[in-house]
């Protein structure tokens, strides 16, 4: 068995123009459900450069895309910290749990994109079960920024946290002083996450 990686969260239509023009023959909902059935060509839509093409394509083919991660009965660790590539790079805030980390990598590596990682201690928990613990809190986030140093390392204050941790963002605002954005669920969808909101160039 492999655990799970939310495939099933992945949503098309939030990087559509949403102009309903029907260029392409369609409503933009139908045509993100109709892209994400293979049942159209990506490049049908007028309105998407080729980078924001580049990403969703990403996202269809998930499946094909996204490592194997087995499901293990017990935690497994990784150093906490900043891992930084450059201090202008956006900020994707996770676990320290080896498999979470090397999904974020493996998608990064396909799109071509640099970010810095910021983990926190999530007691070898991966996300979804250190939300479920109450482990993704705004403390152990402002933990890893002090111990890392952060502030003097970037240049911007601003943390991109996992969807699965939505209801931690008040708080991790609150304890750091830092905007946070909520990333996606899916890490398929990163790429173009952050090309939507401009985080990268497009």
């Amino acid at each position: 068995m492999h655990a799970d990686l939310y495939t099933s969260y992945i949503d098309i239509s939030k990087y559509l123009p949403m102009e309903d023009c029907f260029k392409c023959g369609f409503s933009c909902k139908i045509f993100a459900e109709k892209l994400m059935k293979r049942e159209v060509d990506i490049n049908k839509c007028p309105y998407l450069s080729d980078k924001q093409k580049e990403y969703i394509k990403m996202a269809v083919n998930a499946e094909s895309i996204l490592p194997k991660i087995p499901i293990y009965p017990s935690t497994i660790t990784t150093k906490i910290g900043f891992v930084m590539v450059d201090k202008n790079s956006p900020i994707l805030v996770t676990a320290n749990y080896p498999y979470t980390q090397a999904v974020i990598g493996e998608v990064l590596a396909k799109a071509n994109i640099q970010c810095n990682l910021l983990i926190i201690d999530t007691e070898g928990y991966s996300v979804d079960m250190a939300v479920y613990l109450n482990l993704f809190t705004g403390d152990r986030v402002k933990a890893a920024i002090l111990e890392s140093d952060l502030q003097s390392q970037v240049s911007q204050k601003k943390l991109v946290i996992p969807g699965l941790a939505e209801k931690f963002k008040n708080e991790i605002e609150e304890e750091t002083g830092w905007e946070v954005l909520v990333g996606p669920i899916c890490a398929i969808e990163i790429p173009i996450f952050l090309l939507t909101e401009k985080l990268i160039n497009s």
